[in-house]
């Protein structure tokens, strides 16, 4: 607990970030953008995430359809703070151990981050896992590596911050979703590498809170993690 809470420094400071680990990064200074440069009508948060969350796993899997896969994952970065998530759909059954009930479908997200401060330099990454039915997260996990004295690793019961934050990358998500349906009338030519805007750096300062509250809490032990993989046939 001590080696955790000596990480705390490093992301005390609301700053924004100077450098992304995955993949090939590209520095971006962030300045914010024009007003008259705004697109804000996918992002309206008064959609209630119950559509939010239909529309991407109906999306996702016309998607599977359209490209006959089994499971879909893409990238989406962020055009003004260089941070970046994935996001992998499997549309299978998933259980956990010593259970007979069965969750159709598992969404993942990936949050990638790092901050620089004095000459060190702490990477993240912040995995939300969430099952069916969707829009709530069942588990978080994070990663800490970088310049840091150990890597780190540990899972964490998922709080009210960790919820902020799945909600949000559903809803860049759903962005992108809603903005290629606007111009194609299928899914034959869908990206699934997007780039979108993160007003005010609302996901950065939202994934900034989780991790400090993360690093500070005590990570769950392992008889109470959630753990749910692919059933057995």
């Amino acid at each position: 607990m001590k080696y955790i809470l000596a990480l705390l420094p490093l992301y005390l400071s609301c700053a924004a970030p100077k450098i992304v680990e995955k993949p090939n990064p590209i520095i971006v200074e962030i300045t914010p953008a024009a007003e008259s440069d705004r697109d804000d009508s996918f992002l309206e948060e008064d959609t209630p995430l119950e559509k939010v969350v239909s529309v991407v796993t109906d999306s996702f899997t016309q998607i599977l359809r359209q490209y006959n896969m089994q499971t879909l994952e893409g990238t989406i970065k962020c055009e003004n703070s260089n941070q970046a998530f994935d996001y992998h759909y499997e549309p299978l059954p998933f259980c956990e151990a010593d259970s007979t009930e069965k969750y159709i479908g598992k969404i993942t997200f990936e949050y990638y981050s790092s901050q620089e401060i004095n000459g060190k330099k702490m990477s993240t990454l912040t995995t939300l896992n969430d099952v069916a039915p969707f829009g709530s997260v069942d588990r978080a996990e994070l990663f800490v590596g970088g310049t840091v004295r150990i890597p780190f690793y540990a899972n964490y019961k998922a709080g009210w911050k960790a919820q902020q934050l799945h909600e949000a990358l559903f809803r860049q998500v759903y962005q992108v979703l809603e903005r290629h349906a606007q111009h194609h009338p299928t899914w034959k030519d869908f990206d699934i590498g997007a780039i979108v805007k993160d007003e005010k750096w609302q996901t950065y300062k939202l994934h900034h809170d989780l991790l400090q509250g993360l690093l500070a809490q005590e990570p769950l032990p392992w008889e109470k993690l959630r753990i749910f993989n692919p059933c057995e046939l």
